[in-house]
């Protein structure tokens, strides 16, 4: 039997359900300007440093990113990313969201990016939302206007989801969300290794280095 439906500020949603607001479920942070941040920050090893170009299709591409100074790094604790952070572009193209996984290395934001930190539900499930077309036509209506687009955390916070009041059931969806974002991500890590190792060996192969003329298929 289908639950009776109730009007909320989002429109009808299901009696049992109530409405959040992202600053009540995570937490937003951003790197406060560059506080003196200059390319002879950028070095050849150290922790990440990333922007919203390293947000691709809903993963992180390092193969774009930088590394930062380990003092440059450590100045700024509150936004050193940890497992299952959400990146968020909020300057030049809104709305483009992935999630960091611990294994990727130490990492940190620049000013062009925000960090979302789940802190009440599976962070897989805020991910799903911040890509649905009603998240991201919140967040790009509300974009200040200037040179350059941009949307401050205040309002990121204010953006509202919908969710079951029952926690047992959020949970539940939760495990499945973690779950199916887990395997897109081990899925997206092997299609660049194979892009890699295609990389490595096609010029290897026009150029002869390699034989596979008595390679029976």
């Amino acid at each position: 039997m289908s639950e009776p439906l109730k009007e909320s500020s989002l429109g009808k949603i299901p009696e049992s359900w109530e409405i959040k607001t992202i600053g009540d479920l995570s937490i937003v942070k951003g790197r406060i300007g560059w506080r003196g941040y200059t390319t002879n920050d950028l070095v050849d090893e150290g922790p990440w440093v990333v922007g919203g170009k390293e947000i691709t299709s809903g993963f992180i591409d390092f193969g774009t990113a930088k590394h930062l100074t380990r003092e440059k790094y450590e100045e700024s604790p509150e936004i050193m990313l940890k497992d299952k952070d959400l990146i968020i572009a909020k300057t030049g193209t809104i709305g483009p969201i992935a999630m960091f996984y611990k294994n990727y290395g130490e990492a940190t934001l620049n000013p062009n990016v925000g960090l979302i930190r789940s802190k009440k539900i599976a962070p897989a499930l805020l991910l799903t939302f911040f890509k649905t077309p009603r998240a991201q036509y919140y967040l790009n209506e509300f974009t200040t206007s200037s040179v350059q687009p941009a949307i401050n955390q205040t309002t990121i916070k204010q953006l509202k989801i919908a969710l079951p009041s029952d926690k047992k059931l959020l949970d539940k969806i939760g495990e499945k969300f973690e779950e199916i974002n887990l395997l897109q991500f081990n899925l997206n890590e092997e299609i660049k290794k194979l892009k890699t190792l295609r990389d490595t060996l096609l010029p290897k192969l026009m150029s002869g280095e390699i034989d596979v003329s008595n390679i029976k298929i």
